[in-house]
């Protein structure tokens, strides 16, 4: 059985380029969304090799993507070259700056730290307070109807507890989570383009959970996988991405 490759990638994209395709392609200001926006033209550019999950660091000229993908980087600069649509490729501040590294396959017991950015959310088993059964919503939320009104709720406890969810089949994981911690909350508005014929844009807000904390690998091969499918909802968004750093030092 051969051995599946995944590697983290780093896309240097130029903020104002990203928006001038925007504007071209008539997206309104009040629609621009930077991460479905680099979704979109990482996709365009590399389809199924594309990075996801990725994240996006830097708030300057240029904006760092970094993502898992199962190319490397000649592959996706080679590719990027050849197929890409010009204006598209004019939003990668350099493309010879594209950078990779094939991850490693970590030992069992070998213990590492991780950051994520993710987006808490949970679907409601049966409506409740003008949200539909089936709906998307807040873990935080979803814990509160079910206790009710009269029982204080601890959000930080709540996200925490859907994370250690998240990582608790370590068959699919390949790691069992150590400890956990919460490095910043907020809530997110972005836009996501419903599905059928008409395609709209629609806002949406959700939790935006940047949690941090020490893993000890189980099985590298599955990690690896793991990483390359990435963690919690609207992965091809910018959620998700889990970047491994060293042990107590997230």
């Amino acid at each position: 059985m051969t051995e599946e490759k995944v590697h983290l990638v780093k896309v240097p994209l130029r903020a104002d380029r990203v928006a001038a395709i925007a504007r071209r392609r008539q997206v309104q200001v009040r629609d621009l969304d930077a991460d479905y926006l680099t979704h979109c033209l990482l996709r365009e550019l590399w389809q199924e090799a594309a990075p996801a999950p990725f994240l996006l660091k830097g708030n300057g000229r240029v904006i760092d993507v970094l993502g898992y993908s199962r190319a490397g980087r000649d592959a996706l600069i080679e590719r990027a070259r050849t197929f890409g649509d010009p204006a598209v490729l004019d939003a990668i501040d350099d493309l010879d700056a594209v950078a990779a590294k094939e991850m490693p396959r970590l030992g069992p017991g070998r213990r590492v730290g991780f950051q994520v950015r993710a987006c808490p959310v949970v679907r409601l088993a049966k409506g409740r307070c003008d949200h539909r059964a089936g709906a998307e919503i807040d873990a935080f939320l979803a814990r509160c109807f079910e206790l009710g009104p009269s029982q204080k709720v601890d959000r930080q406890e709540v996200y925490r507890t859907w994370l250690a969810k998240r990582f608790e089949n370590q068959e699919v994981t390949g790691v069992e989570l150590v400890n956990s911690r919460i490095v910043g909350i907020s809530r997110e508005r972005f836009i996501r383009r419903t599905q059928g014929e008409r395609r709209e844009a629609r806002r949406i807000e959700r939790p935006d959970v940047t949690f941090g904390g020490d893993l000890i690998v189980t099985n590298g091969e599955t990690l690896l996988r793991f990483l390359a499918h990435g963690l919690g909802r609207h992965r091809a968004f910018g959620f998700g991405a889990i970047m491994l750093v060293p042990p107590g030092e997230q």
